[in-house]
Protein backbone atom coordinates (compact mmCIF):
# COMPACT_ATOMS: atom_id res chain seq x y z
CA UNK A 1 0.00 0.00 0.00
CA UNK A 2 1.18 3.74 -0.73
CA UNK A 3 2.88 4.74 2.23
CA UNK A 4 1.23 8.61 1.81
CA UNK A 5 -1.73 6.60 1.71
CA UNK A 6 -1.23 4.95 4.99
CA UNK A 7 -0.19 7.90 6.91
CA UNK A 8 -3.48 9.27 5.60
CA UNK A 9 -5.58 6.29 7.38
CA UNK A 10 -3.38 6.51 10.94
CA UNK A 11 -4.14 10.54 10.66
CA UNK A 12 -8.21 9.70 10.15
CA UNK A 13 -8.13 7.54 12.64
CA UNK A 14 -6.64 9.64 15.18
CA UNK A 15 -8.94 12.26 15.01
CA UNK A 16 -11.58 9.75 15.36
CA UNK A 17 -10.03 9.31 19.04
CA UNK A 18 -9.71 12.45 19.41
CA UNK A 19 -13.46 13.01 18.52
CA UNK A 20 -14.37 10.29 20.83
CA UNK A 21 -12.54 10.98 23.34
CA UNK A 22 -11.78 14.55 23.99
CA UNK A 23 -12.65 17.89 24.16
CA UNK A 24 -13.19 18.19 20.57
CA UNK A 25 -15.75 15.70 20.62
CA UNK A 26 -17.89 18.05 22.70
CA UNK A 27 -17.54 20.76 20.14
CA UNK A 28 -17.38 18.86 16.52
CA UNK A 29 -20.15 19.79 14.61
CA UNK A 30 -21.07 16.82 12.99
CA UNK A 31 -24.35 14.70 13.67
CA UNK A 32 -24.74 11.42 14.36
CA UNK A 33 -28.18 9.51 14.68
CA UNK A 34 -28.38 7.97 18.26
CA UNK A 35 -31.40 6.62 17.85
CA UNK A 36 -35.21 6.36 16.26
CA UNK A 37 -38.29 5.85 18.54
CA UNK A 38 -41.78 6.06 18.20
CA UNK A 39 -42.13 8.14 21.08
CA UNK A 40 -46.09 8.19 22.89
CA UNK A 41 -45.76 10.72 25.78
CA UNK A 42 -42.75 13.55 26.84
CA UNK A 43 -42.57 14.57 30.34
CA UNK A 44 -41.03 17.70 31.44
CA UNK A 45 -39.70 18.26 34.55
CA UNK A 46 -38.75 21.45 35.79
CA UNK A 47 -35.24 22.66 37.32
CA UNK A 48 -34.73 24.25 40.65
CA UNK A 49 -34.88 28.06 40.93
CA UNK A 50 -31.49 27.55 41.93
CA UNK A 51 -30.34 25.63 38.64
CA UNK A 52 -32.16 28.26 36.49
CA UNK A 53 -30.44 31.28 37.98
CA UNK A 54 -26.63 29.48 38.01
CA UNK A 55 -27.17 29.12 34.38
CA UNK A 56 -28.97 31.70 32.92
CA UNK A 57 -31.70 29.93 31.80
CA UNK A 58 -36.08 30.32 31.90
CA UNK A 59 -37.11 26.81 31.67
CA UNK A 60 -40.84 26.41 32.05
CA UNK A 61 -41.15 26.23 35.64
CA UNK A 62 -44.48 23.44 35.80
CA UNK A 63 -44.49 19.76 35.37
CA UNK A 64 -46.40 19.31 32.01
CA UNK A 65 -46.92 16.22 29.60
CA UNK A 66 -47.08 16.09 25.48
CA UNK A 67 -48.99 13.04 24.49
CA UNK A 68 -49.83 11.42 21.23
CA UNK A 69 -53.31 10.79 21.47
CA UNK A 70 -54.08 9.80 18.13
CA UNK A 71 -51.88 7.68 15.08
CA UNK A 72 -53.61 9.71 12.33
CA UNK A 73 -53.95 7.11 9.52
CA UNK A 74 -53.38 7.46 5.68
CA UNK A 75 -55.31 10.88 5.15
CA UNK A 76 -55.17 12.11 8.76
CA UNK A 77 -52.57 13.32 10.86
CA UNK A 78 -51.82 12.45 14.47
CA UNK A 79 -53.10 14.49 17.37
CA UNK A 80 -51.53 15.00 20.34
CA UNK A 81 -52.04 16.69 24.13
CA UNK A 82 -50.53 19.18 26.17
CA UNK A 83 -51.58 18.53 30.03
CA UNK A 84 -50.70 20.44 33.01
CA UNK A 85 -51.88 20.56 36.88
CA UNK A 86 -52.38 23.90 38.16
CA UNK A 87 -51.41 24.27 42.01
CA UNK A 88 -54.68 23.02 43.41
CA UNK A 89 -54.51 19.87 41.49
CA UNK A 90 -56.88 20.62 38.36
CA UNK A 91 -55.59 19.18 35.25
CA UNK A 92 -55.69 21.50 31.86
CA UNK A 93 -55.60 19.53 28.84
CA UNK A 94 -55.47 21.16 25.46
CA UNK A 95 -54.08 20.13 21.82
CA UNK A 96 -50.99 20.71 21.46
CA UNK A 97 -49.64 22.56 18.54
CA UNK A 98 -47.04 22.99 16.17
CA UNK A 99 -43.94 23.32 18.39
CA UNK A 100 -44.74 20.69 20.90
CA UNK A 101 -44.53 18.56 17.45
CA UNK A 102 -41.48 19.42 16.41
CA UNK A 103 -40.11 18.78 19.72
CA UNK A 104 -41.82 15.08 19.44
CA UNK A 105 -40.10 14.69 15.93
CA UNK A 106 -36.50 15.90 17.24
CA UNK A 107 -36.40 13.47 20.08
CA UNK A 108 -37.99 10.94 18.36
CA UNK A 109 -35.04 10.72 15.65
CA UNK A 110 -32.48 11.62 18.41
CA UNK A 111 -29.57 13.53 16.59
CA UNK A 112 -26.30 14.00 18.67
CA UNK A 113 -23.33 16.08 17.95
CA UNK A 114 -20.92 14.60 21.31
CA UNK A 115 -20.45 11.71 23.30
CA UNK A 116 -19.00 11.55 26.61
CA UNK A 117 -18.22 9.21 29.83
CA UNK A 118 -20.60 10.60 32.16
CA UNK A 119 -17.72 11.21 35.21
CA UNK A 120 -17.96 13.66 37.68
CA UNK A 121 -15.68 16.12 36.26
CA UNK A 122 -17.92 16.51 33.23
CA UNK A 123 -21.02 16.34 35.02
CA UNK A 124 -19.68 19.64 36.94
CA UNK A 125 -18.21 21.34 33.77
CA UNK A 126 -22.08 21.06 32.11
CA UNK A 127 -24.00 21.49 35.00
CA UNK A 128 -25.86 17.78 34.83
CA UNK A 129 -27.35 17.86 38.57
CA UNK A 130 -29.81 15.18 38.81
CA UNK A 131 -31.80 16.61 41.65
CA UNK A 132 -32.05 20.04 40.46
CA UNK A 133 -31.79 19.98 36.32
CA UNK A 134 -34.39 19.82 34.26
CA UNK A 135 -35.50 16.81 33.27
CA UNK A 136 -37.24 14.79 29.91
CA UNK A 137 -38.52 11.75 30.25
CA UNK A 138 -39.08 10.20 27.04
CA UNK A 139 -41.50 7.34 26.84
CA UNK A 140 -42.18 4.43 24.19
CA UNK A 141 -45.16 2.09 24.88
CA UNK A 142 -44.15 1.91 28.48
CA UNK A 143 -40.36 2.12 28.31
CA UNK A 144 -39.12 5.75 29.79
CA UNK A 145 -35.96 6.99 28.98
CA UNK A 146 -34.86 10.18 30.96
CA UNK A 147 -32.60 13.08 30.15
CA UNK A 148 -31.44 15.38 32.42
CA UNK A 149 -30.42 18.73 30.99
CA UNK A 150 -27.39 20.70 31.58
CA UNK A 151 -25.81 24.45 29.95
CA UNK A 152 -25.97 25.33 26.26
CA UNK A 153 -22.56 25.43 24.67
CA UNK A 154 -23.57 28.62 23.03
CA UNK A 155 -20.71 29.20 21.02
CA UNK A 156 -21.54 25.82 19.59
CA UNK A 157 -25.08 26.19 19.70
CA UNK A 158 -25.67 22.86 21.52
CA UNK A 159 -26.58 21.83 24.85
CA UNK A 160 -25.68 18.91 26.86
CA UNK A 161 -27.65 16.24 28.46
CA UNK A 162 -27.03 13.10 30.13
CA UNK A 163 -28.65 9.75 29.26
CA UNK A 164 -27.92 6.70 30.88
CA UNK A 165 -23.90 6.75 31.91
CA UNK A 166 -23.04 9.05 28.84
CA UNK A 167 -23.14 13.01 28.36
CA UNK A 168 -24.22 13.78 24.78
CA UNK A 169 -25.28 17.18 22.89
CA UNK A 170 -27.78 18.08 20.55
CA UNK A 171 -28.82 21.17 18.86
CA UNK A 172 -29.98 23.82 21.16
CA UNK A 173 -33.17 24.73 19.59
CA UNK A 174 -34.67 21.52 20.78
CA UNK A 175 -34.33 22.38 24.54
CA UNK A 176 -34.92 25.82 23.97
CA UNK A 177 -38.57 25.43 23.35
CA UNK A 178 -39.01 24.66 26.82
CA UNK A 179 -37.49 28.04 28.12
CA UNK A 180 -40.54 30.11 26.60
CA UNK A 181 -43.82 29.37 28.34
CA UNK A 182 -46.32 26.40 28.55
CA UNK A 183 -49.33 28.49 25.87
CA UNK A 184 -46.92 28.42 23.11
CA UNK A 185 -47.11 24.35 23.18
CA UNK A 186 -50.85 24.74 22.99
CA UNK A 187 -52.96 24.47 19.78
CA UNK A 188 -54.37 28.21 19.88
CA UNK A 189 -56.21 27.61 16.41
CA UNK A 190 -59.75 26.19 16.99
CA UNK A 191 -60.49 24.96 13.50
CA UNK A 192 -57.25 24.13 12.69
CA UNK A 193 -57.34 21.89 9.34
CA UNK A 194 -53.70 22.18 8.43
CA UNK A 195 -53.43 21.81 4.45
CA UNK A 196 -57.33 20.29 4.12
CA UNK A 197 -60.15 21.66 3.98
CA UNK A 198 -63.69 22.64 6.07
CA UNK A 199 -66.21 20.12 4.14
CA UNK A 200 -69.49 20.86 6.79
CA UNK A 201 -70.39 23.87 9.27
CA UNK A 202 -73.31 23.97 11.34
CA UNK A 203 -74.06 26.63 13.26
CA UNK A 204 -76.53 26.24 16.30
CA UNK A 205 -77.00 30.12 17.20
CA UNK A 206 -79.72 31.26 19.09
CA UNK A 207 -81.53 33.36 16.30
CA UNK A 208 -81.17 30.75 13.86
CA UNK A 209 -79.12 27.54 12.69
CA UNK A 210 -77.25 27.30 9.74
CA UNK A 211 -75.43 24.08 7.72
CA UNK A 212 -73.73 24.39 4.86
CA UNK A 213 -71.59 22.03 3.37
CA UNK A 214 -68.36 22.02 0.61
CA UNK A 215 -67.55 19.99 -2.01
CA UNK A 216 -63.56 21.51 -3.11
CA UNK A 217 -62.81 20.92 -6.78
CA UNK A 218 -59.43 20.72 -7.75
CA UNK A 219 -58.41 23.49 -10.53
CA UNK A 220 -56.49 22.73 -13.58
CA UNK A 221 -53.36 24.06 -11.69
CA UNK A 222 -53.95 21.76 -8.63
CA UNK A 223 -55.51 24.34 -6.22
CA UNK A 224 -58.78 23.47 -4.43
CA UNK A 225 -62.08 25.90 -5.10
CA UNK A 226 -64.81 25.91 -2.55
CA UNK A 227 -68.32 25.13 -3.66
CA UNK A 228 -70.75 25.47 -0.86
CA UNK A 229 -74.37 24.31 -0.83
CA UNK A 230 -76.82 25.31 1.85
CA UNK A 231 -78.34 22.91 3.48
CA UNK A 232 -80.57 24.31 6.40
CA UNK A 233 -84.08 26.12 5.37
CA UNK A 234 -84.56 26.05 1.40
CA UNK A 235 -81.36 23.43 0.22
CA UNK A 236 -79.58 25.27 -2.29
CA UNK A 237 -76.22 26.20 -4.16
CA UNK A 238 -74.87 29.67 -2.37
CA UNK A 239 -72.45 32.45 -3.93
CA UNK A 240 -68.91 30.89 -3.22
CA UNK A 241 -67.85 33.92 -1.16
CA UNK A 242 -70.50 33.40 0.77
CA UNK A 243 -69.11 30.32 2.35
CA UNK A 244 -65.52 31.18 1.81
CA UNK A 245 -66.16 34.19 4.60
CA UNK A 246 -67.51 31.69 6.89
CA UNK A 247 -64.66 29.26 6.23
CA UNK A 248 -62.08 32.39 6.58
CA UNK A 249 -63.84 33.94 10.17
CA UNK A 250 -63.68 29.95 11.54
CA UNK A 251 -59.98 29.11 10.46
CA UNK A 252 -59.24 32.76 12.04
CA UNK A 253 -61.15 31.58 15.73
CA UNK A 254 -58.50 31.12 18.18
CA UNK A 255 -57.54 31.13 22.11
CA UNK A 256 -56.98 34.98 23.58
CA UNK A 257 -56.56 33.55 26.69
CA UNK A 258 -56.47 30.55 29.40
CA UNK A 259 -57.66 30.16 32.53
CA UNK A 260 -54.60 29.53 33.63
CA UNK A 261 -52.67 32.56 32.86
CA UNK A 262 -54.68 34.64 36.15
CA UNK A 263 -53.02 31.98 38.71
CA UNK A 264 -55.01 33.08 41.59
CA UNK A 265 -58.78 32.68 40.64
CA UNK A 266 -59.03 32.29 37.00
CA UNK A 267 -59.88 28.34 37.21
CA UNK A 268 -62.80 29.22 39.44
CA UNK A 269 -63.86 31.82 37.43
CA UNK A 270 -64.09 29.98 34.19
CA UNK A 271 -65.78 26.99 35.54
CA UNK A 272 -68.43 29.32 37.34
CA UNK A 273 -68.84 30.67 33.53
CA UNK A 274 -69.27 27.25 32.02
CA UNK A 275 -71.03 25.75 34.45
CA UNK A 276 -74.67 25.77 32.91
CA UNK A 277 -74.95 23.93 29.95
CA UNK A 278 -74.28 25.70 26.56
CA UNK A 279 -76.83 27.08 24.31
CA UNK A 280 -74.62 27.70 21.43
CA UNK A 281 -72.18 25.74 19.69
CA UNK A 282 -70.30 25.69 16.15
CA UNK A 283 -69.53 21.86 14.57
CA UNK A 284 -67.27 21.60 12.18
CA UNK A 285 -66.29 18.60 9.86
CA UNK A 286 -62.91 18.81 8.07
CA UNK A 287 -61.46 16.55 5.28
CA UNK A 288 -59.91 14.61 7.47
CA UNK A 289 -62.80 13.41 8.35
CA UNK A 290 -62.86 14.62 12.01
CA UNK A 291 -65.40 16.29 13.69
CA UNK A 292 -64.87 19.54 15.72
CA UNK A 293 -67.35 21.01 18.20
CA UNK A 294 -66.90 24.04 19.85
CA UNK A 295 -69.71 24.85 22.79
CA UNK A 296 -70.08 28.71 23.30
CA UNK A 297 -71.12 30.49 26.72
CA UNK A 298 -72.15 33.75 27.71
CA UNK A 299 -69.85 36.84 27.00
CA UNK A 300 -67.80 38.20 30.10
CA UNK A 301 -65.01 40.54 30.39
CA UNK A 302 -61.72 39.74 32.15
CA UNK A 303 -59.66 43.15 33.00
CA UNK A 304 -61.11 45.48 31.12
CA UNK A 305 -61.57 42.92 27.84
CA UNK A 306 -64.79 41.15 26.79
CA UNK A 307 -64.22 37.34 25.77
CA UNK A 308 -66.62 34.47 25.06
CA UNK A 309 -65.85 31.01 27.19
CA UNK A 310 -65.64 28.58 24.65
CA UNK A 311 -64.88 24.79 25.36
CA UNK A 312 -63.79 22.93 22.57
CA UNK A 313 -63.96 18.75 21.52
CA UNK A 314 -62.39 16.76 18.48
CA UNK A 315 -65.04 14.58 19.14
CA UNK A 316 -63.79 11.11 20.03
CA UNK A 317 -60.69 12.20 20.60
CA UNK A 318 -60.26 14.95 23.36
CA UNK A 319 -62.24 17.15 25.35
CA UNK A 320 -60.55 20.44 25.99
CA UNK A 321 -60.74 22.60 28.78
CA UNK A 322 -62.37 25.51 28.67
CA UNK A 323 -60.80 28.99 27.63
CA UNK A 324 -61.70 32.26 25.70
CA UNK A 325 -61.93 33.25 22.57
CA UNK A 326 -63.01 36.70 20.74
CA UNK A 327 -66.13 38.34 20.72
CA UNK A 328 -65.13 40.55 17.84
CA UNK A 329 -64.47 37.29 15.60
CA UNK A 330 -67.90 35.28 16.87
CA UNK A 331 -69.89 38.41 16.22
CA UNK A 332 -68.50 38.25 12.80
CA UNK A 333 -69.32 34.78 12.08
CA UNK A 334 -73.23 35.47 13.79
CA UNK A 335 -73.13 38.35 10.97
CA UNK A 336 -72.03 35.67 8.03
CA UNK A 337 -74.73 33.20 9.44
CA UNK A 338 -77.58 35.68 8.72
CA UNK A 339 -76.28 36.61 5.26
CA UNK A 340 -76.23 32.46 4.16
CA UNK A 341 -79.48 32.48 5.76
CA UNK A 342 -81.18 35.00 3.47
CA UNK A 343 -79.32 34.19 0.10
CA UNK A 344 -81.16 33.09 -2.70
CA UNK A 345 -79.67 30.51 -5.52
CA UNK A 346 -76.42 31.03 -7.12
CA UNK A 347 -75.91 29.53 -10.79
CA UNK A 348 -72.16 29.14 -12.17
CA UNK A 349 -71.74 31.98 -14.80
CA UNK A 350 -71.58 30.29 -18.13
CA UNK A 351 -68.92 30.71 -19.97
CA UNK A 352 -68.95 32.09 -23.23
CA UNK A 353 -67.08 31.41 -26.46
CA UNK A 354 -65.60 34.59 -27.63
Amino acid sequence: MNRKLIYTIVGICFLFLVFLLTEEKKENLTEEVYWKKNLTEILFQPASENWNSENSTKYINSIFSIKKIDEGGINSSPIFAISNKTKSGKELIYEAGYNAKNVFTELSVLKIKSAVEANESYLKEFHIQKESSPKLILIEKSEPNELVIGKEISSKSVTAFLLENSIFSSNSYTFKRFEADLNSFREKQLINIGTGSILKIRLNFKEQTIEIENSPEKNSDGNSKNSWRRNSGIRLVIAPNLGDELDGLLKALKYDLYPDEDEEDGIQIIEELTKAPSQESIEVVNSEGRKIKILLFPQTNIQEKDYIPVQRKIIGILDEFPAYTSVEVINKIRESAKKIGKAEKWNKPIKTIQ
